[in-house]
Order: C-alpha cells, then sequence, then structure tokens
C-alpha cells in the first residue's frame, strides 16, 4: 500500500499528530477532545478530534481533516510530504516501490485505454478539486458556533465526505499507477451502471 493507505491503516489521529508535533494538551468531553488549535493564538479550546480521530477548529482558521491535514497545515508541506513524516515519525511501513516505466507503458499500450485513462485522469483531479472547495466551504460557514450546538447536516455531511474525497484526491496525486488505474476502472463500472439505469428508466 502507498504512504496514504498504511498511514490510515496506522490509525494515526490528528489527536496523536497535535500532541506529538505540537505539544497540544487535550480535554476529553464525551467521544470528543478539545484543545486551543496549534495553527493560530487562542486561548479558548477550539480545536476539535471527534471518535474518528478527524479534527475540525471550530476558531479563526475553520479548518479540518485528517492526521496528514493537520500535519500538512502545521508544517505547511504538502500532503504527500506530511503522509511520510507522519509514517517515519510513528513507524509505519508502506511500499515505495514504483512500476517500471517501459512495463507501464507497454501495458497501456497493450489495454489501449491509456489516452482515456489521461483524459479522466485530468478531468478527476479538476472535480475532486472543486469538490473539496465545496466541502470547506460548508465546513466553515455551516460549523457549530459551540461544542453544545446541534451541528447543521450540511457541515455533517461535509465531514463525512472529506475523507472519501482526499483519499481519491491523495491517490490521483500520489498513487502508484495501479492505485490509478483501480479508481478508473471503478469510475468506469459506476458510470456504465448509472447509464444502464437511466435507459432502464427511460423505456
Amino acid at each position: 500500500m502507498n504512504v496514504f493507505e498504511a498511514v490510515r491503516a496506522a490509525n494515526i489521529s490528528a489527536k496523536d499528530a497535535a500532541e506529538r508535533y505540537a505539544g497540544a494538551v487535550f480535554t476529553q468531553k464525551g467521544r470528543r477532545h478539545w484543545a486551543c488549535c496549534p495553527l493560530h493564538r487562542e486561548k479558548t479550546a477550539s480545536f476539535c478530534v471527534s471518535g474518528d480521530g478527524r479534527w475540525h477548529c471550530f476558531g479563526s482558521c475553520s479548518a479540518g481533516g485528517d492526521a496528514t491535514a493537520f500535519a500538512a497545515a502545521y508544517f505547511g508541506v504538502s500532503p504527500l510530504e506530511a503522509a511520510k513524516l507522519l509514517a517515519r515519525d510513528f513507524g509505519v511501513e508502506y511500499s515505495q516501490h514504483r512500476d517500471d516505466p517501459k512495463a507501464a507503458n507497454k501495458r497501456r499500450k497493450k489495454q489501449g485505454t491509456y489516452g482515456v485513462f489521461e483524459g479522466w485522469l485530468a478531468e478527476s483531479r479538476r472535480a475532486l478539486e472543486g469538490r473539496l472547495e465545496q466541502i470547506d466551504y460548508a465546513a466553515q460557514n455551516f460549523a457549530p458556533a459551540s461544542p453544545d450546538e446541534e451541528a447543521d447536516e450540511r457541515f455533517v455531511q461535509a465531514l463525512i465526505c472529506r475523507e472519501q474525497v482526499e483519499y481519491m484526491a491523495d491517490t490521483l496525486a500520489a498513487g502508484s499507477i495501479g492505485d490509478k488505474l483501480s479508481l478508473f476502472r471503478e469510475d468506469v463500472k459506476r458510470k456504465v451502471v448509472q447509464k444502464y439505469a437511466e435507459q432502464n428508466t427511460a423505456g
């Protein structure tokens, strides 16, 4: 598995990362852990880590994400560099194998999907970037004003969708050719099933 998958599989939480890198001190309230946000100065704890290990700042930065997103924001590095940093510091092993370029090129030509795949890759990256912008907007504008306020459904859905969208974006940005082709095939199958269902409905 690649570095992103390995870090996720290791269940490194944003709390683990914040404690190790920023010396954050947390207070537990129910299933959530609270601390002053390491990304900006504050006196009231607004940095919240939920039971699934993801974080959201209810303070001025309104940022959020998984442990990789926190490390990237804290150190000002790319998600790939942040994931490698977490893997190194938490003792996570991952595959650094890359397909041989000649073998990969031969395989793509044999399958006859190289051009289609490259077009899908570019389109998917743009779509995921737009989706992440929408998620960030919802997370920032519909977040509860306080820990006791009931969460807006749009905020909840943004947090739920973020992990899957970030995983796909990370894979397209830094995954192996095999990982990218797997996502490509899954998307093609989904579109075929969707088109078939629409034709049956229309008929």
